[in-house]
């Protein structure tokens, strides 16, 4: 029954004629499409953002796999052709701030260099959570060399 529909109550600004909000009315799919395209963005930005931080995750992780593997080519070579990084995270760990300082590594790296096995586990977690999304990244990086 329209007796028992909502009511809308409409208070035209000053001047305006019910044509002219009949005409905004007429725009009203353009600002669906517009949503969409808004929200279709939206899901593009956080895909890029996880892409991203994936990619950021792998290169912080390998730039110290890096870093622990020159100290311990100039303090322990045996470790230098085990392919696993479960020792190198053990020495990374154990290694003392004399031998940091001697090698010529900021202060600042020293926290990270010790917490290797945090980045470590974070990449290789994200990898499992998008396996695809890190093939290809790790795909693209191959290719850039």
């Amino acid at each position: 029954m329209p007796e028992d529909r909502d009511k809308i109550h409409i208070h035209l600004p000053f001047g305006w004629e019910l044509e002219q909000i009949q005409d905004l009315q007429s725009l009203k799919p353009e600002v669906e499409k517009l949503k969409a395209e808004l929200h279709r963005l939206q899901k593009n930005e956080a895909q890029l953002h996880r892409s991203q931080k994936s990619r950021l995750s792998m290169l912080i992780a390998n730039a110290l796999i890096d870093l622990a593997r020159t100290i311990a080519k100039r303090y322990k070579s045996e470790l230098l052709d085990d392919p696993s990084t479960k020792r190198l995270q053990q020495f990374a760990a154990n290694v003392d701030d004399a031998q940091l300082q001697q090698m010529g590594i900021p202060k600042k790296f020293w926290p990270s260099l010790r917490n290797i096995e945090k980045y470590i586990i974070a990449r290789n977690q994200q990898a499992h959570e998008t396996s695809e999304d890190f093939a290809q990244l790790l795909l693209d990086e191959q290719f850039k060399e």
